[in-house]
Formats: structure tokens, sequence, C-alpha cells
């Protein structure tokens, strides 16, 4: 037997198990302070009166600044889903822009918007869930797909209207947000934005919804509906958009938070 390979083996054998060893401490010791200050942070807004209504368990701990580069839209499909054939665009200021009668198509670099008279009115107009199936089916025809978008409101005034956000990597896009409208007549718009994530930059240390919620000195009694993870340019002009966390209250609106810093926003 070849007892020096074999000493050789053995040794690399324990250099890897101390490896894990010292890993797993070192796990174990984080996880066990993180769960402690989540405690303290929990005990902390009990005291303040204000009810968690959702998890915070799920965080992502890392993330990236996005940039966003400018989406191409196929025109002669855009065409053929309006109007049902392809018809030419001109160009209108800063727009292309498309119509026959009262439907208009409309692109800019930032957004594309649709008139559509679909002639669904009154069976979507009557049944909202039957409205949101065809807004599904008519967003995944522009490219965009239902497991990228998430529903944040849903409205029925005289006009019956959806809002998205546009998802990446499961986080919201909150610069990046669809609006669909049906009108009685069956009548159609739509809005969805431009831009598409080009790239993201390394990833950046974020703090958690329990260090958010103790830092963001939410009124007393407040009632925390939802923190949801995403991204938003922050400063107008700016070609990156960071990583946010957005607070909604119940009755009280929405609060965006700089989920770096855990600075509160002015929108």
């Amino acid at each position: 037997m070849d007892w020096a390979r074999a000493k050789t083996i053995l040794i690399i054998i324990f250099l890897a198990l101390n490896v894990f060893l010292a890993a797993t401490i070192i796990y174990t010791s984080n996880f066990s302070q993180a769960a402690e200050y989540n405690r303290y942070a929990m005990d902390f807004l009990k005291s303040r009166n204000i009810e968690i209504m959702t998890d915070l368990s799920k965080i992502p701990g890392k993330a990236k600044r996005i940039l966003y580069t400018t989406r191409e839209f196929d025109l002669q499909k855009l065409s053929e889903l309006v109007f049902g054939t392809e018809l030419p665009f001109e160009e209108r200021g800063d727009a292309l822009v498309c119509e026959k009668g009262m439907e208009i198509i409309a692109l800019t670099d930032d957004q594309l918007t649709i008139t559509d008279q679909n002639g669904f009115g009154h069976e979507l107009f009557n049944d909202m869930d039957q409205f949101q199936r065809k807004a599904y089916s008519y967003l995944a025809r522009l490219g965009f797909r239902k497991r990228d978008l998430c529903l944040d409101s849903v409205y029925e005034p005289d006009e019956k209207i959806l809002d998205f956000y546009v998802k990446y990597n499961g986080a919201l896009l909150f610069d990046q947000k669809i609006n669909v409208i049906l009108l009685e007549d069956g009548t159609l718009k739509i809005s969805v934005p431009a831009k598409i994530v080009k790239k993201n930059t390394a990833p950046l240390e974020i703090i958690s919804p329990y260090q958010l919620l103790v830092m963001a000195n939410l009124p007393e009694g407040s009632i925390v509906k939802s923190v949801d993870f995403g991204y938003k340019q922050i400063s107008e002009g700016e070609l990156y958009a960071t990583p946010v966390w957005r607070v909604v209250l119940d009755g009280q609106g929405q609060l965006f938070f700089n989920a770096v810093t855990g600075e509160k926003l002015d929108y």
C-alpha cells in the first residue's frame, strides 16, 4: 500500500472537514444573531402597536443595481394585433404612430400606448375575472409573460382598471408599471413600458425588512400590509435603478426606502 499517498489523502480530507466545520459554525452564528435581531425587531414594533400583516422572512440579502435599455417591439405584429392587418407607422415628434379610426398605437423610447376597440365590451366589462384573463393574454402578445407580472391593484368604477408591475428575477420594477383600462363600450386602453433590463452591477448588501421597519419610524399604531422588494430610479436622469423596499400601510398609502441605506425616499 502507498502510505505516502494515503497520508496525503487523509490530510486533504481533514482540511476539507475543518473548512466545512468552520463555515458551519460561522453560518450558525450569523443565523443565530439574525434570528435574535428579528425577535428584537418584532418586540420593538409591538411596543409601538405596529401590526405586521405580511411575511418578512423571505429576504434577498444581496441585490444588484440594474440598467435599462429600450425594448424592441415588432411593429408589424403590433399593427396586426390592433387593426387585424399591417398598416404603416409614421413619425410624430418623438413617437411612432399608427392609427385607424378611433384605434391607435403610439410608441416612444419610454412607453407603448394602445387604444383597441376589440368588440368584447359588455361581455368583459361585466366579468372582472374574464377581463383579467383577457388582459394577461393581450399583454403576452406584447411580450409580457404572466409570470413576469405582478397585479398590484384593481379598480371597478365607471372604467375597469388593472395595474401591474413588471418583475425582474422576482423583484418588482417600480418604474415599469402597466396600466390596462376597459371602457363600457369595449374600448381597451393599454400603456406598457418600452424598457427592459439590460445588465446589472455587482451584488450589494441590503438591509432586511426587520431592520427597515425598526429604522423607518412608522407612525404608532400602523398596520403593515406588505413589504415588497424591488428596484426604482431614485434620482431623475439616473441610468441605474437602485434596490428599494416598498412598505404598504393600511389606509396610509405606500412608502419607499433605499434598500442599501434604509433612507426614506421622497415619493
